[in-house]
């Protein structure tokens, strides 16, 4: 629901299976949007750690958006190195609108 929404909103949103190919090709994306319970060999949380410690996409946005909302939860997102937490239910404009003020605040640290 939410890769059909960002399409809409003119986005090009790409998917992937599983962390491991997630995180291999990290490096061509914007920003990164995952969940905690995700597919593959690792969970969102260690694919974000995995993403900070060195990966040559480290300073790309990521935003963790996922049902699993407990504070512990977040506590652990926000240590492994995402630069949001959103917990769902979220609209998909929410969405949006932390996709760009991830992007935005990311350019202005780049200037």
């Amino acid at each position: 629901m939410y890769a059909e929404y960002l399409r809409l909103c003119g986005l090009n949103p790409v998917e992937m299976d599983d962390t491991a190919a997630a995180l291999r090709c990290a490096n061509q994306a914007d920003v990164i949007v995952t969940g905690i319970r995700v597919n593959g060999p690792f969970d969102g949380v260690e694919f974000v750690r995995r993403l900070r410690d060195g990966h040559r996409a480290h300073n790309t946005p990521v935003i963790v958006l996922t049902a699993c909302a407990f504070e512990s939860d977040r506590q652990r997102a926000l240590a492994a190195g995402c630069d949001l937490f959103l917990a769902k239910p979220c609209l998909p404009d929410r969405l949006v609108i932390s996709i760009q003020a991830v992007l935005t605040r990311g350019m202005s640290n780049a200037t």
